[in-house]
């Protein structure tokens, strides 16, 4: 196995997957690096449609892990052919939506393709043309997809956070009903103390 002596923050850890079988299972989990070890390092990368939530029978999967059903249209990497492929993720998806999807290898309830590590599950926005992707290298291909949902989620949390400041500036401006601002106000007007003759 080749070592890695890039400068790497790495955390891995076992996933046991109980899955009603006699033999448990495990999945790596690593930190995202740089997308040269993401491509090296990975067994399978291909980019693919959302078609549901599989249906899965028998043992439930340890909280966090789903399982879904996808249609591959691009194979960047591996011996994933196009078509309907079931993938073990981590990471939530969406049907109807595209994404670039990676695992590093392994099997689980039925599925050849676990997307456990970082950036495993990378949604592509609507308008993103695979033509963008034509003549380029795996790790090209990698970056242009990642750069076109970094765009996406910077725009989307610039949306979020105009939202977030009309929210608090109406918070406020936000008047008291009719009635609590009375009551507020009788209760805020006490009498003065009146002096008795004793204490001039």
């Amino acid at each position: 196995m080749k070592t890695f002596t890039r400068s790497l923050a790495v955390i891995s850890f076992a996933l046991v997957l109980a899955l009603g079988t006699p033999i448990a299972q495990a999945a790596m989990v690593t930190l995202f690096v740089d997308i040269p070890t993401y491509t090296e390092r990975g067994k399978d990368i291909v980019i693919a449609r959302c078609t549901s939530l599989a249906k899965i029978s028998g043992h439930p999967l340890p909280d966090g892990l789903e399982v879904w059903e996808v249609e591959v249209v691009k194979v960047l990497k591996g011996e994933v052919g196009k078509g309907n492929l079931r993938v073990v993720s981590l990471y939530p998806l969406e049907p109807s939506k595209t994404y670039l999807l990676y695992s590093l290898g392994g099997s689980a309830h039925g599925s050849e393709f676990l997307a456990i590590p970082e950036l495993s599950v990378v949604e592509l926005p609507p308008e993103f043309d695979l033509a963008e992707l034509k003549g380029k290298t795996v790790n090209e291909q990698v970056d242009t997809m990642m750069a076109s949902r970094r765009d996406q989620v910077r725009r989307e949390i610039e949306r979020l956070e105009r939202e977030r400041n009309l929210l608090e500036k109406a918070a406020k401006n936000q008047k008291l009903p009719e009635g609590d601002s009375q009551a507020t106000t009788a209760s805020d007007s006490k009498p003065e103390p009146e002096l008795d003759g004793d204490s001039q």
